[in-house]
């Protein structure tokens, strides 16, 4: 029997069936037939192609020079739970927060701004990303935009290529708060290694907390950063909009890539997702470049309650 996603439902129907809460949502919204992972266009195969040719995985993960145990316990717990994001013009992270394991269905949020330029299924009107979950076998992999290319579009049975199939899918941007910088997508037949990152709690951060960044910057995969709060901010406006948010500051390096990912607690828990980082003039000609050690993350209330909106109201 042929792996499925939630890929024909949604594709196949306007909307996403409404339901009382996100568990009973993904129930509903993932009875289906399917288009297997790969089963990828062969134009949406290429970008991914060349996106994984041009990346690395980030070797400082290993963490050389003895870093503690408990986070090294972070990475390996929530990695997983931390797939790239593919779209045709942009490159980010996203985090797992909700599986429904009788279903394999998962619910994905990243920020809207690097699923602005979707792929788009021309017949049934759908926008979808690509997105690739790590996997031990391939952490240290050199990839080759013409094999990665050839595993997508071809029946290559080779096990590097059936690994590489394993970990990717498409998943389908059913939701999106641009004043919030963030969408909300949903995949089926998650990987069996993927546990959803837990929910931290808003009320309990404070400046000076000990922070975790996981995601995929500037040409790397899945890069582990580290750093503190430098404060909890309640009414910062995320965008241009009037809506005004909570949002997590901090010097935890972050940079391009990493939009959408995880800002983790010291013990793995999810306490916001990371948006970007405001830019200074670097110029009289109006270079602008970001702010060294001030970048942000809109915080985990914000995160909670865009789900709960998007998954119990009627579309």
């Amino acid at each position: 029997m042929r792996r499925k996603t939630a890929v024909s439902f949604l594709l196949g129907r306007p909307g996403i069936i409404a339901a009382a809460t996100v568990g009973l949502w993904l129930a509903a919204a993932v009875i289906s037939e399917a288009a297997a992972a790969d089963e990828i266009p062969p134009a949406v195969s290429q970008r991914v192609a060349k996106v994984l040719g041009e990346r690395r995985v980030d070797l400082s993960a290993k963490w050389p020079g003895g870093a503690s145990r408990g986070l090294r316990d972070v990475f390996r717990e929530s990695v997983a739970a931390v797939p790239l994001v593919i779209t045709k013009d942009s490159i980010g992270s996203s985090v797992i927060v909700r599986i429904d394991r009788q279903t394999g269905a998962a619910l994905l949020v990243t920020n809207h701004h690097v699923v602005t330029s979707p792929f788009f299924h021309e017949e049934k009107k759908t926008r979808f990303a690509v997105l690739v979950f790590y996997e031990p076998g391939l952490a240290t992999t050199v990839y080759d935009d013409s094999r990665v290319a050839q595993c997508l579009t071809t029946a290559d049975r080779s096990a590097w290529c059936s690994t590489l199939r394993s970990v990717t899918r498409v998943g389908v941007i059913v939701a999106a708060d641009p004043s919030r910088d963030l969408a909300l997508l949903v995949i089926q037949g998650v990987p069996e290694s993927v546990r959803p990152i837990p929910w931290g709690t808003a009320d309990a951060v404070r400046p000076g907390d000990d922070v975790v960044v996981i995601g995929h910057p500037l040409g790397l995969l899945w890069s582990i950063t580290t750093g503190i709060v430098s404060g909890v901010r309640s009414n910062f406006r995320v965008s241009d909009s009037a809506v005004k948010s909570t949002v997590v500051q901090t010097q935890t390096p972050v940079n391009p890539g990493n939009s959408g990912g995880p800002l983790l607690t010291s013990d793995g828990h999810l306490i916001g997702v990371i948006f970007g980082s405001p830019t200074v003039r670097a110029s009289r000609e109006d270079v602008r470049v970001p702010a060294p050690g001030l970048n942000f993350a809109i915080g985990v209330n914000e995160v909670q309650g865009f789900i709960s909106r998007r998954t119990s109201a009627p579309r």
